[in-house]
């Protein structure tokens, strides 16, 4: 038995090694040999097959062939379609849905939104979950999408605090920094959550004078808050004023959380402090009893990194008890190349080689 599911489980790695590969006659070759073929391994040929055939004949039977179909089969077939321009089959896919992700309905709105047909566009909006409606909006403005996002933010009858910081945020994000505050000017009240954006859009401006005053004016500060003013000074280079922040938070008996220690080792990432670094990374753990996360380890290699102790940025990420990521080992060649560490530069490009062969495919 071991035998066989080691056989099964190279088959699988091979089908997948291909269709990552874009070579899609090896990937079919290899998908007709794997035994076991779980539903992931079908929505992978899925997507496979729709890199090849505008026509998506195979995807189709594909789809057709699968014993089972999770959300994400729905999904990419959805996707397929819509991209090739089949809106027809694309919105039929969707009617004919059990359950519906939040990606669903991204993907049928804009399916409507490209033919044209934008009453439908709004149609679908308006009979989105409310808590669909939010996160669509959110993945659209987080991703630069931003007309399509405001496009949508305007259908909405009612907008909710989360609604207006999410388009807020959003242009701060993409340094729009003139329809932000248009936005902010037309907000009926302001409450915390809207606060702490304003706070960090400020920031992002440079405006850390402004960031303090919004950030002071709030009478009952929690602890996301409190992250946006240490982040707000943290990113821009003042470490020290964020250090202060922290000890105020502490006093008030706010418990931080895991991105509160990310923004303050951010920060003695760029100032280069490493000592201090190792204190609020030791602290973090013992005092707070976090468990450091892959962000909290990357800035920590960058600090090393930046202070040219390649060989213990390279020790840290080989004994880090979660798995390093893509931006981990990036962070690493680097400094590597910034110092001109040809050898180790060399076996992390290796690595890095080997991980984006095992990414999957999205969609």
């Amino acid at each position: 038995m071991p035998f066989r599911i080691r056989i099964s489980s190279q088959r699988e790695f091979l089908f997948k090694f291909h269709a990552r590969s874009g070579r899609i006659g090896e990937a079919e070759e290899a998908f007709d040999r794997v035994p076991q073929r779980n539903v992931a391994v079908w929505n992978m040929m899925i997507h496979a097959c729709a890199q090849r055939d505008q026509l998506l004949e195979g995807s189709w039977e594909v789809f057709h062939r699968m014993p089972q179909h999770d959300t994400v089969s729905w999904n990419t077939m959805i996707a397929a379609l819509s991209k090739a321009g089949n809106a027809r089959d694309a919105i039929a896919l969707f009617e004919g849905m059990f359950q519906r992700s939040d990606l669903s309905w991204n993907l049928v709105i804009q399916t409507f939104a490209s033919t044209g047909n934008l009453p439908s566009a709004k149609l679908a909006f308006d009979l989105m979950p409310q808590c669909s409606t939010n996160a669509v909006l959110s993945v659209n403005a987080m991703s630069g999408h931003l007309e399509y996002a405001r496009s949508l933010y305007e259908t909405m009858p009612h907008k909710s605090a989360a609604s207006w910081a999410t388009m807020i945020e959003g242009y701060f994000l993409a340094k729009d920094f003139h329809q932000a505050w248009h936005l902010i000017s037309l907000l009926p009240a302001k409450n915390l959550c809207l606060e702490t954006v304003i706070i960090s859009g400020h920031a992002k401006q440079g405006h850390l004078h402004e960031s303090k005053l919004v950030f002071d004016s709030i009478p009952e500060k929690n602890v996301l808050s409190w992250n946006a003013v240490i982040a707000a000074f943290s990113h821009r280079g003042a470490l020290l004023e964020a250090m202060n922040f922290f000890q105020e938070m502490l006093l008030e008996g706010v418990a931080p959380i895991e991105t509160t220690f990310t923004a303050l080792l951010h920060g003695c990432s760029h100032e280069g402090r490493i000592g201090q670094g190792q204190e609020i990374f030791s602290a973090m753990i013992r005092a707070h009893g976090i468990t450091p996360l892959v962000d909290h380890y990357n800035c920590m290699v960058d600090v090393l990194g930046r202070l040219k102790r390649l060989e213990e940025a390279e020790e840290l990420v080989r004994s880090m008890p979660v798995p390093p990521s893509s931006v981990t080992w990036t962070t690493l060649l680097s400094a590597c190349r910034h110092h001109g560490d040809a050898e180790r530069g060399s076996r992390v490009a290796e690595i890095l080689l080997q991980l984006s062969s095992r990414r999957p495919l999205s969609g």
